[in-house]
């Protein structure tokens, strides 16, 4: 046994169980998403688009792995985290998501660049058109209810559900058995004075590491991993931005404790995503900057602005309640 492990910690097996059910989940998951069609009777499977048909295979593995999750684990709200955010962590996500979407957005864009201007230079707009695949251009051609209900419904609490519910969770809780016990991490006023600003920043980024850092980055790292399913400059612009996604869906999921948080960060950047595939934010004097339209730029900006001027408002009302407390008494 280690030294910063306990009895207790050494026999719980929570994140084997989520581990297991992770596992169990994305198997699934890929087994049906390549095979499932010739379980659909033809005269059915002909009426089915793409998009219909990853959707019930959502439905199906949602259903199987929350029925394995509520069997094997103790108590799904502990265990997965699911449980609402508070109202400030929602608006706080609200606010902030539009802008995290930009920087996504820009951020695969110019590590796809090079490989996106080599395809346009050797065959123009069709390469890339044609590197989308099937996938691609069912998000532009099918009916628009069916693309948000699959699209910004199913798919963040799907995907969410097993990324950040349970490999998150599985990873977090097995990260969590190598930190010191809470009467151990006591250090004496001397040994932190003792300390350096560089010690302390290190114990800070392990501490953080190991609560769930690790696994916000390993969730993310699959997540992006699961989303390859395109070829070329596009390929990578999905990656990237997918794993983009999944580090602040991780990151909302470590600071709230709700994987529910994580649905409505995805929930808010896929909205955003097919407006900009379907060209919705492409308003009469809004131009678009490396296919990101300046309209979501300006708005992403504003609404930063807000969360900001909010922030400082809520903390003076928590420094003048704090005074005005330590007065009475």
């Amino acid at each position: 046994m280690s030294e910063g492990s306990s009895p207790r910690a050494s026999r719980d097996t929570t994140w084997l169980r989520l581990l297991t059910i992770a596992i169990a989940w994305l198997a699934l998951q890929q087994v049906l998403a390549r095979y499932g069609a010739y379980l659909v009777p033809l005269s059915v499977a002909r009426h089915l688009t793409l998009q219909t048909f990853l959707m019930i295979v959502q439905v199906v593995v949602t259903a199987a792995g929350l029925g394995l999750a509520a069997i094997v684990l103790r108590s799904l709200r502990r265990d997965m985290g699911i449980g609402l955010p508070s109202r400030w962590q929602a608006s706080t996500i609200l606010l902030s998501t539009p802008m995290l979407f930009v920087l996504a957005s820009y951020v695969a864009i110019g590590i796809a660049l090079p490989t996106l201007m080599e395809e346009i230079a050797r065959g123009g707009a069709a390469v890339s058109q044609q590197n989308a695949g099937e996938f691609g251009r069912a998000l532009k051609k099918d009916p628009v209810v069916l693309t948000v209900v699959w699209g910004v419904v199913f798919a963040p609490f799907a995907e969410e559900l097993l990324f950040r519910g349970a490999l998150w969770s599985a990873v977090a809780s097995l990260t969590r058995r190598f930190e010191r016990p809470r009467e151990q991490k006591r250090d004496s006023l001397e040994t932190f004075l003792e300390e350096s600003a560089v010690q302390r920043a290190a114990r800070a980024v392990w501490r953080w590491a190991l609560q769930g850092g690790i696994a916000t980055l390993f969730a993310a790292a699959v997540f992006g991993w699961m989303h390859a399913d395109m070829k070329g400059g596009v390929g990578i612009v999905r990656v990237v931005s997918t794993t983009c996604l999944g580090l602040a869906c991780g990151a909302a999921r470590h600071v709230t404790g709700s994987v529910l948080a994580a649905v409505l960060v995805h929930f808010v950047f896929n909205l955003l995503s097919i407006g900009q595939t379907r060209r919705w934010w492409a308003v009469a004097g809004f131009s678009s900057l490396y296919g990101v339209s300046t309209l979501i730029m300006l708005v992403a900006s504003l609404l930063a602005i807000a969360l900001l001027v909010v922030w400082i408002a809520r903390r003076s009302a928590q420094r003048r309640d704090a005074m005005a407390a330590a007065e009475e008494s």
